[in-house]
This record gives C-alpha cells, sequence and structure tokens, in this order.
C-alpha cells in the first residue's frame, strides 16, 4: 500500500478537507456559544443587542458555511489525486491506497486522520466547556461537556474499525465482529451519502443492508473498495 508521503496531491486534498471539518467545527461552535450567551440578555434586548447578536452570530455560520464548501471540493476532487499519484508511482505490485494485503487477505483500516478530526472536535468542546464553567459554571459543561464525550467515544470506535477482505467474504463489526459470506450478502448498492458520510451497503436480496461501510472514515476511496469487492466475490 503506497503511504501518503508517496501520494502527495491526495495528501493535499485529505489536509485541507480536514482542515474544512476544523473550520466547520469552530463555526458551529461559535454560533452555539452566541445562541447560549443570548438567553442572558433575551429579556432587555435593545435594537443595538439585535444587530450585535446578529453580527457576532453571522460569523460563525459564515466559517461553518465556508468550512463546508471547503470540504465538499476537497472531497469532490479526492479520486482524481489518487489517479494522478497513483499514475506516478513505479511499483510492480501495488494495492489501492488504503489497501492492505496481508496472508491472502485485504484489510481496510479507518483514516488516522479521522480519528484526529474526532479527537479535535473533542478537545474543542472540551475548551469550551471548561471556558463555560469558569465564567458561567456548570450551565456551558452541561451543553458542551456531553458532545466532548461523545466525541472521544466515536474516535475510539473508528480506531477500532477494520474491513477484512477475501474470496470467500467480508468480515466487519464495530463492537462485535461478524464475518458474512458474499452469498450472505449478494447485492452491492450504489455509493450513497447518509449524514455526510459516504457509505457503501451490502445486502440481501430485498433485505436491508447487512453490512454497511463508511467510506468517509476509511483510507480507501469508495471506487477503489467497490472494484475490491467485485473483484473478489466475481459477481
Amino acid at each position: 500500500m503506497p503511504r501518503a508521503r508517496d501520494m502527495p496531491r491526495t495528501r493535499r486534498r485529505r489536509v485541507v478537507r480536514g482542515l474544512g471539518l476544523v473550520v466547520l467545527l469552530v463555526g458551529l461552535c461559535w454560533a452555539l456559544l452566541v445562541l447560549v450567551a443570548t438567553v442572558d440578555i433575551v429579556d432587555d434586548w435593545t435594537v443595538g443587542d439585535v444587530a450585535g447578536v446578529v453580527l457576532v452570530g453571522s460569523v460563525g455560520v459564515g466559517l461553518a458555511a465556508v468550512g463546508s464548501y471547503v470540504r465538499k471540493r476537497a472531497t469532490a476532487g479526492l479520486v482524481q489525486a489518487m489517479r494522478e499519484d497513483l499514475a506516478d508511482l513505479d511499483l510492480e505490485v501495488m494495492t489501492a491506497y488504503g489497501v492492505e494485503l496481508r496472508g491472502g487477505r485485504y484489510y481496510l483500516h479507518s483514516s488516522q486522520a479521522a480519528v484526529a478530526r474526532w479527537l479535535f472536535a473533542a478537545a474543542l468542546f472540551a475548551f469550551f466547556a471548561v471556558v463555560g464553567y469558569l465564567d458561567e459554571g456548570m450551565r456551558l459543561v452541561y451543553v458542551f461537556g456531553p458532545f466532548a464525550v461523545v466525541f472521544v467515544v466515536m474516535a475510539v470506535l473508528v480506531a477500532r474499525v477494520v474491513y477484512v477482505l477475501d474470496g470467500e467474504g467480508i468480515e466487519a463489526g464495530w463492537l462485535r465482529r461478524r464475518r458474512y459470506s458474499w452469498s450472505d450478502v449478494p447485492v452491492l448498492g450504489s455509493v450513497v451519502l447518509r449524514w455526510g458520510i459516504q457509505q457503501v451497503r451490502l445486502t440481501r436480496a430485498g433485505g436491508k443492508p447487512r453490512v454497511v461501510i463508511p467510506i468517509s472514515i476509511l483510507e480507501a476511496s469508495a471506487v477503489d473498495t467497490v472494484r475490491l469487492i467485485r473483484r473478489l466475490r466475481g459477481f
């Protein structure tokens, strides 16, 4: 598997996408802080207060919009960047970016960048909780603290994600791992977007998805993941 340093275009796209998410989170936190702060003055509002709240709050909304736009643009060109980087590599035997071949089995690992983003989000909300506690007491801790805890849990779960594929089937699961033969999940659906996360779904004929692969948190791209599944199962 090529390393990130061997694929500069891909690495730049991933870094920009990560920065876009950071800006998005900062904007959302900013807007949330403004919303919480306005509760204290809602009974004594003047025209100037309203204008000030709108102005300050719009900064957070603007940051969130910019972060979302940057993230989408970086993601849109990621597949092409990977193709260009792979074309420049001079390797005789090579799997796709993010796909590890070991012992005749293919491993799809979670992205370290995805784990880092969740940890950053947890640290950011924990920071706001501490600042809020020093200024407002426990009220802001109750607002930001649960988010920090949830983001830490998500970072741990994402770090544990690995999908193992071979010619017989796929092993999947976050907390409890389970193996499915390709005959158990014969239907390979199209790549879908749910809650901002790209997913590849494997289902029984006419049934609900039994394996959902969250592409957005993996190193491998959706295109390479789908190609690998089709090649291994042979239909």
